[in-house]
């Protein structure tokens, strides 16, 4: 028997084409199951505290609405404010939105003027409620309305014409200054509404040319001059008269308490002629005219 040692058998070669322990660590992570998802951020909870659209926004597919129609009538005024903005967020239109333009608290008042100005056109069907629910609202809430009523003119001229069916003090204070803010595209709706079936309507747009009506003259005094002539209610004829008689009127000139600054001792003394003749050519007309205004009697011109 040989004492000699055999030699250590050489390592064994991988198989053709395989391409060793890189191929199978990457095989083996591709078939190990996916990491689980992370779960979805949730909205924020909306009885806790005041909210902001911004806030909601992101949120929107995840606000259901009945829930946020039934917390419109929540007891918590946050509560209120939040779902207010949450219907916003889901572009879902409602008319208990409008009823709370009145809520005792202003903040939730605020929030939804403030809703209904970013639903914008689908609140369309409930202009004329918008409208009679402005009367008794805070100013800041009715200036809020008034700027989204203004930007609704042209693209929902028959249910803002249906809105001047209020009383006339109403009417000025909403869809008439809206039209005012828009100048002549706001007579020309107006105008437009001069003409419709029912008369309260017509009165107040007349009553609106007449405030409004120097933005566009001729249009206005041919719709005016039409209707006193034919109109079939007194009324109606006697509003267009006395719009008519405003729109022409000259405008009244304001006068301030600006007395000029250039002449020495002219708010102490009374002045001579010969002394105001040295600064003639200082002298500033508009400020001698506001100077004559004033109730101080030297200051008066001799």
């Amino acid at each position: 028997m040989s004492n000699e040692t055999k030699p250590p058998a050489p390592p064994a070669k991988p198989a053709p084409g395989a391409k060793g322990d890189d191929a199978s660590a990457k095989a083996a992570r591709s078939a190990s199951p996916a990491s689980p998802a992370k779960p979805s951020a949730k909205p924020p909870a909306l009885d806790e505290r005041p909210l902001r659209f911004v806030d909601l926004a992101p949120f929107a597919a995840q606000l259901e609405t009945g829930e946020l129609i039934a917390m419109l009538r929540d007891g918590r005024g946050h509560v209120r404010a939040n779902a207010a903005l949450g219907l916003a967020a889901v572009n879902q239109p409602a008319l208990e939105v409008v009823m709370l333009l009145r809520d005792s608290e202003v903040r939730v008042a605020a929030a939804a003027a403030e809703a209904i100005g970013l639903l914008g056109l689908l609140m369309r069907p409930f202009i004329p409620q918008i409208t009679q629910a402005l009367d008794g609202a805070q100013p800041e809430v009715v200036d809020a309305v008034v700027a989204t009523l203004a930007e609704l003119v042209g693209k929902a001229n028959d249910e803002l014409a249906i809105a001047l069916d209020v009383p006339f003090a109403l009417a000025m204070r909403t869809i008439v200054e809206a039209c005012g803010r828009l100048g002549a595209a706001g007579v020309a709706f107006l105008i437009s509404a001069a003409g419709h079936e029912r008369s309260r309507v017509r009165i107040n747009a007349i009553g609106g040319l007449g405030r409004w009506g120097k933005a566009d003259i001729e249009a206005s005094m041919a719709c005016l001059t039409h209707i006193e002539a034919n109109d079939s209610v007194p009324d109606v004829r006697k509003a267009a008269k006395q719009a008519s008689l405003a729109v022409i009127a000259r405008t009244k000139v304001e006068v301030v308490d600006a007395l000029p600054k250039n002449i020495p001792d002219f708010e102490d003394r009374k002045l001579g002629v010969s002394e105001l003749a040295e600064y003639a050519g200082a002298i500033n007309i508009d400020e001698m005219i506001y100077a004559i205004a004033d109730g101080r009697t030297h200051v008066r011109i001799a």
